[in-house]
């Protein structure tokens, strides 16, 4: 191996280490929250259920009037919206996760589709 080798495998290498990535195939997995129609479920602590029709378009959910954007992950997505944060993980055909205010677990939230 010659030494111009060497060192382009060296930098190759650092890149990668600091960048977290591998050297080929580093592309990143996205479960992309899918577009359609919806049925939002979020169950409190103290046992209120509330349920509302959402649309996925984009990277956003639409409900009641309000465009709430999801940042895309490896297992569904996540919503911060008004303080509040919505982790969606895929499970079926919908999605379904946790609600949090702060640091505080507020309950559960689901994505259920409709037809």
């Amino acid at each position: 191996m010659s030494i111009k080798t060497k060192i382009a495998a060296g930098l190759l290498v650092g890149a990668a280490a600091l960048t977290g990535t591998a050297a080929i195939g580093a592309g990143e997995a996205s479960a992309k929250v899918a577009p359609g129609r919806y049925t939002w479920v979020e169950s409190g602590i103290f046992g209120t259920v509330q349920r509302a029709p959402a649309t996925v378009r984009g990277n956003a959910v639409y409900m009641r009037g309000a465009r709430m954007p999801i940042a895309s992950t490896r297992a569904g997505g996540v919503i911060d919206y008004s303080g509040a944060r919505y982790v969606l993980n895929k499970r079926g055909a919908g999605y379904s996760g946790s609600a949090y205010l702060g640091p505080f677990r507020t309950g559960d939230v689901k994505l259920l589709p409709r037809r």
